[in-house]
């Protein structure tokens, strides 16, 4: 939707497309700064937070794609930008940058859906008060969940929008693609193994014990843990979405 409101203002001109990738660009670094910087800035200097910020913008294929306009360049950017707004409890801009993510393209639907999911558990878990305030609790659930009702009428009422004739039947069809299909599970391999995503996983795993064993620990001794979601669960919710 927004690389076509460029062509609104001058249909085929191809540079303004390349401009607003670009921008994109711009964007998703500087919010990986500030999401960086808001998570991390206790634990690492402000020159480590922007290298590591300069480390994803000058991955090869961060830089092919500011170059080769694609959907799935803006999704990890608007993910972060999300997560950037979850973190620092803006849920109306979450719900904003949301709906552009859902309707970029199908996985942004699944990338909103897990960053919000996990946020909210995540955000009960390191703060037993919220269960206190149920409605509070609530409102803020339902602000979050809007771009993901908004992505479910549109494949109700917009027929042959996927595979399938209609949404259902399509998702049900990808779901067998994806479990079936030997190419998927190459790719999946491929993705776990060459990609170094087993690296991502044993850090989660391993962020997920220590959790568990605190947790144990503090039971057995009697300690009160009150955990702080910034400092305990990123690690986990971090490396779950990348």
């Amino acid at each position: 939707f927004i690389f076509s409101l460029t062509q609104r203002i001058d249909l085929g001109n191809f540079k303004l497309i390349y401009t607003l990738n670009l921008l994109f660009g711009i964007a998703g670094m500087i919010s990986l700064r500030l999401l960086l910087g808001h998570l991390f800035s206790a634990r690492l200097t402000p020159t480590n937070i922007t290298l590591l910020t300069f480390c994803f913008g000058f991955n090869p294929i961060f830089l092919v794609h500011v170059i080769q306009p694609s959907l799935d360049f803006t999704l990890p950017i608007l993910l972060i930008i999300v997560m950037l707004f979850l973190f620092t409890d803006r849920f109306i801009l979450v719900t904003a940058a949301g709906i552009l993510l859902v309707f970029t393209k199908e996985s942004g639907f699944m990338l909103y859906g897990a960053a919000v999911f996990l946020f909210v558990l995540f955000m009960m878990i390191s703060d037993r008060s919220l269960l206190k305030d149920p409605i509070g609790l609530l409102r803020k659930t339902i602000i979050l969940i809007i771009p993901i009702i908004m992505f479910g009428i549109y494949m109700i009422f917009v027929p042959h929008t996927q595979i399938g004739s209609t949404w259902t039947k399509g998702i049900l069809k990808m779901f067998r693609i994806f479990l079936i299909s030997d190419v998927m599970i190459a790719q999946f391999i491929s993705l776990f193994v060459i990609n170094f995503n087993w690296i991502i996983s044993a850090v989660i795993l391993i962020s997920i014990a220590v959790i568990a064993a605190q947790n144990i620990k503090s039971r057995i001794y009697g300690a009160t843990i009150q955990p702080v979601f910034n400092k305990k669960y990123e690690g986990v919710y971090f490396t779950v979405l990348f």
